[in-house]
């Protein structure tokens, strides 16, 4: 067996634990699912879940990352399909509302992601709490208070 790189294991074990957090919160919920059903159905341990997401909050957050790009990729796709923007707006939101009655959806991304990460503020990526060293809980402090690379033009007083 040839000696895979680092990054490639790293990414495939968060793929590993991202789809099994996915699947436990999806079908039982974040108050249901524990550390052992991710690490069992990954075939990880449970040092690995604790290395890369810090917790079972941190899990979900990147959970509700992924389910949130997956649903961002499909609006977009439905928007730019639109003959006209304002028809691209009318599909934008009917898909949304299609998505949102999905049990997958419904339960990670209203009901339980809100839950237990809060609700993000407009404006403010979430914040995840996790049990990183404080070095990498000073990097992350220091990238949030970064400015944003687009702002907005302040309105006319």
């Amino acid at each position: 067996m040839a000696h895979r790189p680092r990054k490639e294991m790293i990414a495939e074990t968060r793929a590993k634990l991202i789809a099994a957090g996915r699947e436990a919160f999806g079908t039982i919920g974040y108050n249901d699912a524990s550390m052992d059903d991710f690490t069992a159905a990954a075939g990880l341990t449970r040092g690995a879940l604790y290395h890369h997401f810090g917790d079972k909050k941190g899990l979900m957050a990147a959970v509700v990352a992924q389910i949130d790009a997956e649903m961002s990729d499909r609006l977009n796709q439905l928007s730019a399909q639109a003959p006209t923007r304002w028809q691209g707006l009318i599909d934008d939101n009917v898909g949304y509302l299609k998505m949102a009655i999905e049990p997958e959806i419904q339960r990670i991304m209203l009901r339980d992601g809100p839950a237990v990460l809060g609700t993000p503020r407009p404006g403010r990526a979430p914040r995840v709490v996790s049990r990183r060293s404080p070095r990498a809980s000073r990097r992350c402090r220091r990238k949030a208070r970064s400015p944003p690379i687009w702002t907005a033009r302040p309105s006319p007083g």
